[in-house]
């Protein structure tokens, strides 16, 4: 029921059965069918211009520098970025994103993975709450939009379409994912 031993626990939590990668076939199947849109070659295609330029602007701050640290300066940065592009984040909210998923993600010595999270996590929530809501008024072309509008087939063989929590799961596991 979870991916550390540490969140090891005789029953699983709403959390570890509400996203894709606590999940056994056939459900995860399903929804990794869903999920899989996010990284067709045209939504690659459509973020490459917006990767280059967070790539460029990354660098260009040490342009001329002695030295700079890769992995903090750049490389823990951009993927995160490109990850809240990809989902559909403004390009002023990605710093603030990034900030919110390092702390999430973030476990001391002893700790168990999430237990400080909480406040941030609701934070979180309700950030990507108003976009779906804004989604639901205004669709867009990016992935956020889609997995609101695609069908999933129940374990009864029914089509319905993702809950709001549902949503919310998919965008934490990618951009927890993408950090």
């Amino acid at each position: 029921h979870t991916t550390v031993l540490e969140m090891m626990e005789p029953e699983p939590s709403a959390f570890m059965t509400s996203m894709m990668i606590f999940m056994d076939p056939p459900t995860h199947t399903r929804y990794r069918k869903l999920v899989s849109r996010a990284f067709t070659p045209r939504h690659m295609a459509a973020l490459e211009p917006r990767i280059r330029a967070l790539a460029a602007r990354f660098l260009d701050e040490f342009t001329g520098a002695p030295s700079f640290d890769y992995v903090a300066d750049f490389g823990a940065r951009l993927p995160v970025m490109v990850i809240s592009a990809l989902l559909g984040a403004p390009e002023e909210d990605e710093e603030q994103l990034r900030e919110w998923s390092d702390a999430m993600l973030h476990i001391d010595p002893g700790e168990i993975m999430g237990a400080h999270a909480t406040g941030i996590q609701q934070v979180v929530h309700d950030y990507w709450q108003a976009h779906i809501d804004e989604r639901r008024r205004s669709p867009r072309e990016d992935i956020m939009s889609e997995l609101m509008t695609a069908e999933y087939e129940d374990d009864d063989g029914s089509m319905r379409l993702l809950t709001d929590s549902e949503i919310h799961a998919f965008m934490g596991l990618i951009s927890g994912a993408g950090n």
